[in-house]
Order: C-alpha cells, then sequence, then structure tokens
C-alpha cells in the first residue's frame, strides 16, 4: 500500500514529503503489528527521530539525496517514484516476480470457513494458482 505525504493540512509540520509503502500481512492479527512502514533510509539521527518521530526517515522521493525506490524481492514487488509536483507523485507500481504466497492452514480457514486442506490449490492473483503447503 503506498500513500503520499505533503505538507499541508494536518500534515502542515512534517519533517520530510514524499511516498510512504506499508507492507500488509493479512497472517497478522490486528493490534499484533500487521501494518508496517517500510523506511526509505536507515535511522542516522538521534535530533531528528527525536524531533520528527520515529518514522522520520520512511518517505521516499525524488529530492536530492533522498532514496526513490522501494523493492521487496519476497513480494515480487516494486515502488518508484517516478516524479513530484506542488500537485502530487507519480509513482511506478512494479510486479518483478509473481510470488507464491503461503498462508498457514488457520488463516485460510478463516477466509474459506475451514473448506481449505492441507495440499489444496489455493487461487491467488491473476488467475494463478499455487500450491499450499508448509
Amino acid at each position: 500500500m503506498i500513500e503520499a505525504r505533503r505538507k499541508i493540512g494536518e500534515d502542515a509540520v512534517l519533517c520530510e514529503e514524499g511516498v510512504l509503502v506499508y507492507k500488509v500481512d493479512a497472517a497478522v492479527k490486528t493490534g499484533y503489528g500487521p501494518v508496517q512502514v517500510k523506511p526509505a533510509q536507515p535511522d542516522r539521527s538521534n535530533e531528528l527521530r527525536d524531533r520528527c518521530g520515529p518514522l522520520y526517515n520512511a518517505p521516499f522521493n525524488k529530492a536530492t539525496d533522498e532514496v526513490a525506490r522501494f523493492d521487496d524481492s519476497a513480494a515480487g514487488v516494486s515502488v518508484q517514484v517516478i516524479s513530484s509536483a506542488s500537485n502530487g507523485y507519480r509513482v511506478r507500481v512494479s510486479r518483478t516476480t509473481l510470488a507464491v504466497q503461503w498462508f498457514p492452514l488457520p488463516v485460510l480457514d478463516q477466509m474459506d470457513g475451514g473448506a481449505t486442506q492441507e495440499g489444496d490449490y489455493i487461487p491467488f492473483g491473476e488467475g494463478g494458482y499455487f500450491p499450499f503447503g508448509g
């Protein structure tokens, strides 16, 4: 999931503008961290972290000395900030591989009411079928 953040409205005091990239793990229960913000840069400044908050380094953007690309090879996804203008960002989201997605049986049981058995093929994505198993 991606979100554009600008220094306007409630975000007028942001330290950094840019595109935030979130990773959502549907197998993790609400309240246990299913949504994670992926930082663009490593944490490099205690002063910035104290002044701006723990995710001051999260935005991806095209500015000088900034990171404009996020790659998640395990998920087979790439997000690249192509450009920035006063009205927003231009972003390219690409599928880099057709990554196999595995779900534990209890998660699938919640999704299909218990009809899934180990060894079943679970439809996923654009018409593809992936083996289920552990």
